[in-house]
């Protein structure tokens, strides 16, 4: 708020203008913490990507930004949807078959 408009101005600008302020203060409370959270979850993958060693889940830490992958999952054709969807079943099935499968042919 100029000087000018702070003595020649309506009183209400004041209000508005701290208002507006407040607003802004907000907002980029939000957003400080929005990206405290998500450099938390950068730390925690590259912690889990080192320490991990568990034969079920292998951790690597991410190769692109999480924002940026999620850009290019949007920008996907419903049949590549698709096909990634059916992909990650079939793993999904190869591991249970390698993790159980094993186990019922030796009960049996």
């Amino acid at each position: 708020m100029s000087s000018a408009e702070y003595w020649e101005g309506s009183a209400d600008l004041t209000r508005y203008y701290r208002e507006a302020f407040k607003m802004k203060e907000k907002r980029k409370v939000r957003q400080d913490d929005y990206n405290a959270w998500l450099y938390g979850l950068y730390i925690h993958e590259a912690i889990a990507s080192i320490f991990c060693s568990s034969d079920e889940k292998k951790y690597v830490y991410p190769d692109k930004p999480f924002l940026e992958k999620k850009l290019e999952e949007d920008k996907l054709t419903d049949e590549e949807k698709k096909e990634r969807q059916i992909a990650a079943e079939l793993a999904f099935h190869k591991n249970l078959m390698r993790k159980y499968g094993k186990q019922d042919t030796a009960e049996s």
